[in-house]
């Protein structure tokens, strides 16, 4: 990971940025990632214990460990909420693309149930489609635009 800030502040060692890595970025404790980036074989596992606790409380080891973490939140984020943009433009596009099929003699229920797919998929992505309790007392969730495209269907 490039850019951090604290490569501004701090000088790091070969093997200090690969304990940091190791913790911030694979999830391991502090004894592995200690094992991993020194020579540790020959140690024991109190000694061991001890320079990886020691190691890790370092300023600006500590510091690394936490800018990483961060920008792995951050990317984390980032690509869920892609995903979620991205998913809500391709339902959108296919309930615009039914809408202006106009050139294919469709009947209105057909269109509407074609409708009804995305439409379903975009309610239950946003939580339209939720059970609500409130006090012990089970409500459903009024009014989706499924139930307005039923009533227009029905011609209520």
């Amino acid at each position: 990971m490039a850019n951090l800030e604290c490569e501004n502040k701090y000088t790091y060692t070969a093997k200090e940025r690969n304990f940091c890595d190791n913790i911030a970025l694979k999830g391991m404790t502090q004894y592995e990632a200690y094992c991993r980036a020194y020579n540790a074989t020959k140690m024991k596992r109190e000694t061991i214990d001890r320079k990886a606790h020691d190691t890790v409380y370092k300023d600006k080891i500590r510091t690394r460990i936490e800018e990483l973490r961060k920008t792995l939140q951050e990317k984390a984020i980032q690509k869920a909420t892609w995903t979620m943009e991205e998913s809500t433009q391709k339902l959108l596009g296919l309930v615009q693309e039914v809408e202006n099929d106009e050139y294919i003699n469709r009947s209105v229920t057909t269109k509407v149930d074609t409708l009804m797919k995305p439409l379903k998929e975009l309610n239950s992505m946003y939580g339209y489609n939720k059970v609500n309790t409130v006090n012990e007392t089970t409500i459903k969730t009024e009014l989706t635009l499924e139930d307005i495209l039923c009533k227009q269907k029905n011609g209520q």
